[in-house]
């Protein structure tokens, strides 16, 4: 079924892309969740520092936040045919950016 036209307004950007997610007021210990959950999945997700392919499970988030001064590190996993970044911007703060153009329920 397709999604309709009101509901695909709120939840598209006008390029066709998912609007971001933010999620406020975490620490340390929400992003080690995520990262925790994310490797026990089929999700394959993948981590990068500066470009390159790292192995997600030698990483915790604690040790990423450490060395984000002066490294790039992106977070990526595809769920439901929805790729899904994170940038590791902020302790305080997760961002998860969305890309798809279209999908169907």
């Amino acid at each position: 079924m397709q999604i309709d036209k009101r509901i695909e307004d709120k939840i598209f950007e006008v390029d066709g892309s998912y609007r971001d997610i933010y999620v406020h007021d975490i620490d340390i210990v929400v992003w080690g969740e995520l990262l925790d959950l994310i490797k026990k999945t089929d999700w394959q997700p993948q981590l990068y520092k500066d470009g390159y392919q790292e192995k997600i499970n030698n990483y915790s988030a604690r040790q990423i936040f450490d060395e984000k001064n002066d490294f790039a590190f992106t977070l990526t996993f595809e769920f439901k045919g929805i790729k899904v970044y994170s940038h590791f911007f902020d302790e305080n703060e997760m961002e998860l950016i969305f890309r798809q153009k279209r999908f169907q329920l």
